[in-house]
């Protein structure tokens, strides 16, 4: 018995929690990213109204999220040292130089306590691979989103039709808008290539296919966009088209096969009007207003904002303006660099980008020692994030930023201790 306490005490020395709390708090961390994808769906479902803000079943979710990401931090092993200073620092200057200017309350949720589920998620993703196998990290993400499917498929059978209809616009499915159906599905599409990449059987190829034909349902630029970059950033990392051709396939075969009256709106809406726009040098309006947005951010940098301004930002979700005045409804920035430039100046801005640099040499070096599937998954998703910085909101897109920072979890000092039979006789 005293053999054994002194074991335990080595395994708590070497950062190994064996039994200990913190393999059911990455549990139930994993079970509640799973269950997001079914929640997303019930987002305008409020309870009560703070302010503006609808207090919904999201919100809980998002108490109860971040309260055990922080209860599993606690616990050991550590996260990598320089990764958790750079996160503790952006979010130190969130707090000091964001909240402190914040002009409306309601983005303390929506733009605060979103980006910090996202560092959170981002420190605790590699103590979840440290205390789990990945087929338990990916089996409950998985199960939810067959829940997810289902829902989706036979949302004309179990809800109002012609509410279903007036909401989505003829969208097969049950998300209340579009772009929370496009921005889950690009979330979940990584876990689901995984499973095929992996044993790439008939079952696991029809998941594939389904969560494909959903994701391209949305017609939501911003989420196709963002998958068509995975595939063509994970066919770069391992040099084998066999695993992304099937993937190429079917997004081909889908595109031949969608509703025409919803493709021919789509290519009308999102293609030819931004093409013609281009030719008639209304360069402002290319990005669904994206271009304008930046380029309203480039005259505030230049000619209104002062040098304390430039150097720190105007304050959390001040870029939010800056949408009202390209586009002429409020909303967020659409592009995170553009946000964070103006929220939070050059200063915040240095810092992301660090965090950015450190989480890249990370991976790369996580491909050169090792090149696991896992290992190129996360390095493809980690372009993904840079490359959504300028043209959607990664750092604050709520739940679905936060499942693909599962995937960069290369952030634990200690490796996994090889398992050692004869400590269970």
């Amino acid at each position: 018995m005293e053999i054994q306490r002194r074991i335990d005490f080595l395994r708590l020395k070497n950062g190994d929690s064996g039994q200990l709390p913190s393999k059911w708090t990455s549990h139930v961390i994993v079970f509640l990213l799973g269950l997001r994808l079914v929640l997303s769906q019930f987002r305008d479902v409020a309870f009560f109204d703070i302010d503006s803000y609808h207090v919904s079943i999201l919100t809980f979710w998002s108490a109860l999220f971040a309260f055990m990401v922080i209860w599993r931090l606690a616990l050991p092993p550590k996260v990598n040292a320089v990764l958790r200073r750079t996160v503790v620092l952006i979010l130190l200057f969130v707090v000091i130089f964001g909240i402190t200017r914040i002009f409306a309350p309601t983005e303390i949720i929506t733009s605060f306590l979103y980006m910090v589920l996202f560092f959170l998620a981002l420190l605790v993703a590699g103590k979840l691979f440290h205390d789990l196998p990945i087929e338990k990290l990916i089996k409950p993400i998985l199960f939810f989103g067959g829940v997810l499917l289902t829902m989706h498929a036979t949302a004309p059978l179990w809800g109002s039709l012609g509410q279903v209809e007036e909401s989505l616009g003829g969208y097969i499915g049950a998300f209340p808008s579009k772009q929370m159906a496009g921005a889950t599905f690009s979330a979940l599409f990584p876990f689901v290539f995984f499973r095929y990449a992996e044993r790439r059987n008939l079952q696991s190829f029809f998941f594939l296919v389904a969560v494909s034909v959903f994701l391209f349902l949305t017609f939501q630029r911003t989420a196709i966009v963002g998958t068509g970059i995975f595939l063509t950033a994970f066919l770069y990392y391992t040099k084998r088209l066999p695993y992304v051709l099937p993937a190429v396939v079917i997004f081909v075969a889908i595109i031949c096969y969608l509703p025409e009256e919803e493709l021919s709106r789509f290519v009308q809406t999102k293609i030819v009007k931004e093409v013609e726009a281009a030719e008639g040098g209304e360069i402002g309006a290319l990005g669904a207003g994206r271009v304008r947005v930046a380029i309203l951010a480039v005259e505030w940098l230049s000619s209104q904002m002062n040098l304390m301004e430039i150097l720190f930002g105007l304050g959390t979700a001040q870029s939010n303006m800056l949408h009202f005045l390209a586009v002429g409804h409020y909303a967020y920035a659409h592009v995170q660099a553009v946000a964070v430039l103006i929220d939070y100046g050059i200063i915040g801005g240095s810092l992301i980008i660090v965090l950015l640099v450190q989480l890249f040499k990370i991976k790369r070096r996580q491909l050169r020692e090792h090149n696991r599937l896992a290992d190129v998954i996360g390095m493809a998703v980690l372009v993904v994030l840079i490359a959504q910085m300028f043209y959607a909101m990664p750092l604050q897109d709520g739940a679905t930023g936060v499942l693909l920072v599962f995937w960069l979890y290369a952030c634990v000092q200690t490796p996994r201790l090889p398992q050692n039979s004869s400590s269970s006789n």
